[in-house]
């Protein structure tokens, strides 16, 4: 069987449910209280592809800041694939994703598969947002609203970036 490695990176700010949203990915459950980050925590799952394939998946779970500080790009080393994660009950949600796809396209010279998640949708009334606010990136492959707590859209954004991958 052959065996396929990649790396993913989550980024986002702090505070923004990253690490929630991977824990509710690989463990189906939410931890209620709130850890912050700092440097990177690695995660890997093996997922099958097919019959004779596997994904052997590292996930960059990349502390995120308060500010509009980026982590440091050799972070991004080896990295096929992006989540970029915002909390948007926030009112600068948005903004947050658009300057993150900024500073990929400026610390990268290769194409990045990305999917954003709109997380923590389920504090917010969504009916009116876009989720096709980021498609006109030809790097983003998918716009998800997700909540880590309730675990909407938490397989499917990850998939969705799996199956590009």
């Amino acid at each position: 069987m052959k065996t396929i490695n990649r790396k993913v990176c989550l980024l986002g700010h702090f505070n923004s449910g990253k690490t929630s949203l991977v824990i509710q990915f690989l463990d189906k459950r939410f931890k209620n209280h709130y850890t912050a980050d700092v440097g990177v925590k690695i995660f890997e799952t093996f997922q099958q592809c097919n019959e004779d394939t596997n994904l052997n998946l590292c996930i960059w779970d990349i502390a995120g800041s308060v500010d509009d500080y980026f982590p440091n790009p050799v972070y991004l080393e080896g990295t096929q694939g992006v989540i970029i994660v915002t909390d948007i009950s926030q009112p600068d949600g948005l903004d947050h994703v658009k300057n993150y796809l900024h500073w990929l396209d400026t610390v990268t010279d290769i194409t990045l598969k990305i999917t954003i998640a709109l997380n923590k949708c389920d504090l917010i009334d969504t009916a009116n947002l876009s989720l096709d606010y980021f498609q006109s990136n030809s790097s983003v492959i998918k716009t998800y609203e997700t909540s880590a707590k309730t675990g909407k859209n938490v397989n499917i954004i990850f998939q969705t970036l799996f199956d590009q991958l």
